[in-house]
């Protein structure tokens, strides 16, 4: 499953509305196939039916465990990579505080038509 249930549930807990606008737009989208429906006696309510299989029919991509699972299974791992992401964000984001500081020019000058001259 992932972090995706525990995603949504902490988005009920916090923004309930704002969870039920995300449902209604993405979630009943993909509630509808793009074939028809199978015969209502071959259900899997009422009883097993076909063989037991591990993976269902979806055409895309899936992922064999969640980045959920591998960070809570490998804590270690997962710390190093997010304080690796922080140091990187911090490092560029203060490099381009210096580049901004040094395009302006630490003092101004204003000279008055009087002559005079202002610095600040």
């Amino acid at each position: 499953m992932g972090g995706g249930g525990r995603a949504i549930t902490a988005l009920n807990n916090w923004v309930p509305s704002l969870l039920d606008k995300f449902m209604e737009n993405v979630f009943v989208k993909q509630e509808k196939a793009d074939y028809p429906p199978q015969p209502r006696d071959n259900n899997g309510l009422d009883g097993a039916i076909g063989s037991l299989e591990e993976r269902g029919n979806y055409p895309g991509y899936t992922r064999e465990s969640s980045f959920y699972t591998q960070a809570t299974t490998h804590p270690l791992a997962a710390a190093a990579l997010i304080g690796a992401g922080v140091a990187i964000t911090a490092a560029l984001l203060n490099s381009s505080k210096d580049k901004n500081s040094a395009r302006r020019p630490k003092h101004v000058t204003t000279t008055y038509p009087d002559g005079t001259r202002e610095v600040h």
